[in-house]
């Protein structure tokens, strides 16, 4: 996991170069924007949707079916810019950058896992670096099909992408 420090340095007199932690706000602004955000989710034993989603700072949206017989494999539209910004803000929200890369090898978060369900697997880019979590959706606290915290703000965060990129409505996407 990588930690990312913001300074704000200043030419004092003598030549003299000073440096200080920028404040929260600053800093934090500049670590929550996203160059672009992708969510792709994988087939199941059954009838689960196979998808992936781009979506760019810019707004374009992409949505690539992962079913080999899907006659429109691609489509585009378009949301605001802003909403690709909340998307990376709410990542920051639910410490999405310091969860494990996969979260079934974690037994805190994945305590007991049952099989033949999907996975899902956020990626968001930033600069030069990309931040990357799998999520197999098998994935359990207790026998009561369970989550722990951290695992519901994970899935939350993964309806939301689908919901803001309106992964669900193809009537409003173009198609090529």
């Amino acid at each position: 996991m990588m930690t990312h420090l913001t300074m704000a340095c200043g030419l004092l007199a003598l030549g003299v170069v000073a440096c200080q932690p920028r404040p929260a706000a600053e800093s934090s602004t500049r670590a929550l924007r996203a160059d672009s955000i992708v969510l792709e989710r994988s087939r199941c034993f059954g009838t689960c949707p196979a998808y992936r989603l781009s979506l760019t700072a810019r707004g374009t949206v992409t949505r690539t079916s992962l079913w080999p017989v899907d006659t429109m494999p691609v489509q585009r539209t378009a949301i605001s810019p802003s909403d690709v910004d909340a998307l990376a803000q709410e990542a920051q929200r639910i410490g999405f950058f310091s969860l494990p890369s996969e979260i079934s090898r974690d037994k805190a978060l994945c305590p007991m896992s049952a099989t033949d369900h999907a996975t899902a697997v956020i990626t968001i880019f930033r600069g030069d670096s990309a931040t990357k979590v799998v999520d197999y959706l098998g994935c359990y606290a207790g026998t009561d099909l369970s989550v722990t915290p951290a695992l519901a703000r994970l899935r939350a965060f993964e309806s939301r992408i689908d919901r803001v990129a309106n992964a669900g409505n193809t009537r409003s996407i173009e198609r090529r």
